[in-house]
């Protein structure tokens, strides 16, 4: 992934959920909750003792976590699922939950047909909802892009309706 150019300079940045905590920070504060990065449920893709190491020793062992993720991985397909690390804003009782981590998403749904680096939004709300719920997919490679799609995906989604339970 590093070497196609999926990844950020430094691919624990990544792997450490940060990211795309982020983004569900920003989303969450744009349609008006007061969050802060500590109200965040962040389950990262692999153990914080990789984000000590560096160069070639960090690339090399995450060979260790390849066979648990091969295992996650062909469990998922067995059901039809893929798996994609996920961010959700959840609000229930006007009350936000921000929730990052890997999930098992089937294969033919919008986030499980991502793909390369793209980043989608999905919004179900009370009106939008499965089995065609409000998505917007673009570009996730850089700031800028990255920042334009946000902001034009919540301002598209916000009056789409109240956010489902």
């Amino acid at each position: 992934a590093k070497e196609n150019g999926y990844t950020e300079p430094n691919p624990w940045d990544d792997l450490n959920g940060v990211d795309v905590a982020r983004k569900v920070l920003i989303l969450a504060r744009y349609a008006g909750f007061e969050v802060e990065f500590s109200d965040i449920q962040l389950e990262p893709l692999i153990a914080e003792k990789f984000g000590e190491m560096t160069g070639d020793d960090f690339l090399s062992g995450l060979k260790e976590v390849d066979d648990d993720f091969e295992k996650r991985r062909a469990s998922a397909a067995e059901q039809g699922n893929v798996l994609r690390f996920v961010g959700q804003v959840i609000v229930k009782d006007d009350k936000p939950s921000l929730i990052v981590g890997l999930q098992e998403v089937p294969a033919d749904s919008a986030i499980g047909g991502l793909a390369g680096t793209a980043n989608i939004m999905v919004a179900e709300t009370q009106i939008l909802a499965e089995p065609v719920p409000h998505v917007i997919k673009s570009r996730g490679a850089g700031l800028d892009v990255t920042a334009a799609a946000m902001r034009i995906g919540v301002a598209r989604m916000l009056p789409a309706g109240i956010p489902r339970e």
